[in-house]
């Protein structure tokens, strides 16, 4: 009897087992269903650079972005990359309304001279208070030693004028006066006043980052709090702090000199959670701030260059603008794709692709080439199915055939990352780009809905709407599609590319 009972146990042990590992792969595997795009207007008749946008002859840095009378006002650090004489750096300005077509208005706000403050004129923030518009920034000479928060005003968002009497250092009772920084000022409607937090050194836990926070009341006089905004020993510097709420949920962006990550709170006064996915892109995608319009949230970063043109150069300070839609899920946590602008600009389609089913088991990368050229430029949409809880699976934009490198982004399924690298088929490397890496933890499913950007030497992968990773090549010169797999079974179906244009 006893080992009758210990039997119909040892059963049922087993079918419960059996049902909670169902259910556990169910979870897992829950199926994405995309959204249908929205369309915008876009003027066809403007071409250069109408994605990833950068300067023609120097390159663009930390974006400051402001939406004011139905368009986007983009403020960034202009990078001259030599053209300019001597030192620092000034903001330069381009608007828009869809991401795609800008008015460049230039240079907008002066770098100091050699003596002064701000000869370089780094990030800050823009906001306006009784039709007067305000730039709060942060001046820098590397002669003077520390960093200072200005001010600057406009009643056009174009023609601005500094104030110099308004220059404020750290208070050194709290904070360390050599970092000291990216002032983002917003109005707390609960606290009724001015809130300005700056990334800094606060004394008491030097070794991590902190957001001293002043308040004001007109926006003129501010007074420091002694505790920090926000305090944490998981990094030692938070650069471009951004703050924001949708819904309940506020949202804190920073940068920490690898990628652009955030944290969520329910309240300013926190606790602040740190979501599955941090990340908001990879490495090649940094210091990005967000704005809203009257109905989304964009996020604006910039994708860096790297010296010499190759892929094994130095990755440099600036290179080309690049925004990305933020959305947010049930649980808060924030979702990043393609937008509307990203779309509309790329509607001729030029290649349909018939399915394509690849298998491997032995740990070389089946490859398939598609046999059509591509333009420079294109968009790329697909629904990868796979199979294998161990695959490597994913796509190469700029592919020759399977006997040599071509560019890969490479889906995971045994690490749950996703990166970017050289593909062949007998390996991948991602020696030449180190930190190009997201994870696909929140979202690792069956089946992935991908659209790919791809102008020149940039390129944007964004996965089920809700992870992004950018990067940039300069070596290949491969001008067709190709998909791959390794331990496992990839189905490739609604394959489509789209050149630069309206839908014919």
């Amino acid at each position: 009897m006893i080992k009758l009972q210990k039997r119909v146990y040892l059963v049922f042990l087993i079918a419960l087992y059996s049902i909670l590992l169902i259910s556990c792969q169910e979870e897992e595997f829950e199926e994405y269903i995309p959204e249908e795009k929205e369309l915008i207007d876009v003027d066809f008749s403007k071409t250069q650079n109408f994605m990833y946008r950068r300067d023609s002859k120097g390159a663009i840095a930390d974006i400051i972005p402001y939406y004011y009378n139905n368009q986007f006002y983009l403020f960034y650090l202009y990078d001259h990359r030599g053209v300019l004489p001597g030192e620092g750096v000034p903001w330069n300005l381009l608007t828009t309304t869809n991401f795609v077509n800008y008015e460049d208005y230039g240079e907008v706000l002066s770098r100091g001279s050699s003596t002064d403050p701000d000869l370089y004129v780094f990030t800050g923030s823009v906001i306006t208070k009784d039709e007067t518009h305000h730039i709060f920034y942060t001046g820098h000479n590397p002669h003077i030693g520390k960093q200072a928060i200005m001010h600057a005003t406009s009643t056009d968002l174009i023609n601005w004028e500094k104030d110099p009497e308004f220059t404020f250092y750290a208070d050194t009772r709290y904070y360390q006066d050599v970092d000291f920084r990216d002032p983002f000022v917003f109005y707390n409607p609960d606290d009724q006043m001015y809130w300005m937090i700056i990334s800094a050194k606060y004394k008491q836990a030097l070794g991590s980052a902190s957001l001293a926070l002043y308040k004001s009341s007109d926006l003129m006089n501010w007074t420091i709090e002694p505790e920090p905004f926000f305090q944490t020993n998981q990094i030692h510097f938070m650069e471009c702090a951004d703050l924001f709420k949708i819904g309940d949920w506020w949202y804190l962006i920073y940068s920490d000199f690898a990628a652009t990550r955030y944290v969520k709170s329910k309240s300013l006064n926190g606790p602040w959670i740190t979501p599955v996915n941090t990340q908001l892109d990879g490495r090649g995608y940094y210091a990005a701030k967000s704005f809203a319009d009257d109905k989304n949230r964009y996020l604006f970063g910039w994708i860096p260059t790297k010296s010499n043109g190759v892929d094994n150069g130095q990755v440099n300070w600036g290179g080309n603008l690049m925004v990305h839609k933020l959305t947010q899920d049930e649980n808060g946590d924030l979702n990043v794709s393609m937008t509307e602008g990203g779309y509309s600009a790329f509607q001729d389609l030029i290649y349909t692709g018939d399915v394509i089913s690849l298998s491997n088991k032995d740990n070389r990368n089946e490859i398939e080439i598609i046999d059509q050229s591509l333009p420079s430029s294109y968009r790329l949409s697909a629904t990868l199915e796979v199979s294998g809880n161990n695959a490597s699976f994913g796509v190469l934009p700029k592919a020759i055939d399977e006997t040599v490198d071509a560019y890969g982004y490479i889906f995971d399924h045994q690490t749950n990352g996703l990166n970017f690298g050289y593909v062949n088929k007998f390996q991948t490397n991602f020696s030449f780009f180190n930190g190009l890496f997201n994870t696909l933890e929140r979202i690792r499913v069956k089946k992935y809905y991908i659209d790919i950007l791809v102008e020149n030497e940039t390129l944007t992968l964004y996965v089920n709407d809700k992870i992004a990773l950018s990067a940039r090549m300069y070596d290949l010169t491969g001008d067709k599609i190709g998909f791959f797999v390794s331990n496992g079974n990839l189905t490739v179906r609604d394959f489509k590319v789209y050149s630069y244009g309206a839908s014919k």
